[in-house]
């Protein structure tokens, strides 16, 4: 926002986020990723596309905003240079790039269990096969972020504030604050 409006947005032709550009670098290809974008905070949870009246409304360019892509889209072979500098060709194929859907990603389970993610950050979530978008989700300040297989979404908050009894109605599973981080219990009836 503030590239806005101290102008640096004038004569933007696009807006990569880091993993995007990097992928660009190699391919020659400009994809914006599904799951980062969710981060965003301007991705309709209804369409899983960026949500035009958002960008309108923060008076952003409406073409640094385009369709999303999943992961899973192969973008491309490397750049014939960077074929050559590393001694072959692949395929470039657009990953997770958001690092915490990149890391859920990876933890082998079925359905809707609860997990927790820890790096510089820590969250508390669980997979949902669509976001949660009720009045309960938002007075429990829940954040929809998409995730890769299945458009599955990671439903998180941040534990220091996470509500004194967290319910997770999707999947069925309660954190009792009491106990911390330890008393996740399924949910029962």
């Amino acid at each position: 926002y503030d590239e806005k409006i101290n102008g640096r947005l004038d004569g933007v032709t696009d807006m990569l986020m880091i993993p995007e550009y990097l992928m660009w670098k190699l391919c020659g290809v400009k994809a914006r990723e599904y799951t980062n974008a969710t981060t965003m905070g301007m991705v309709n949870a209804e369409t899983g596309e960026f949500d035009l009246e958002i960008v309108e409304r923060l008076g952003y360019p409406a073409h640094l905003f385009p369709k999303l892509s999943q992961p899973g889209t192969v973008l491309g072979n490397l750049r014939p240079e960077i074929a050559a500098a590393v001694g072959g060709n692949c395929q470039v194929v657009l990953c997770v790039t958001h690092d915490t859907g990149s890391a859920v990603e990876g933890i082998p389970m079925e359905g809707n269990h609860p997990y927790i993610s820890s790096g510089t950050w820590s969250l508390l979530g669980v997979k949902t096969p669509k976001p949660i978008t009720d009045s309960g989700s938002e007075k429990a300040n829940y954040s929809n972020e998409g995730g890769g297989r299945c458009k599955g979404l990671c439903v998180i908050c941040r534990p220091a504030k996470c509500p004194a009894r967290l319910f997770l109605h999707a999947g069925g599973f309660r954190l009792h604050q009491k106990s911390r981080l330890r008393g996740f219990q399924k949910r029962r009836g």
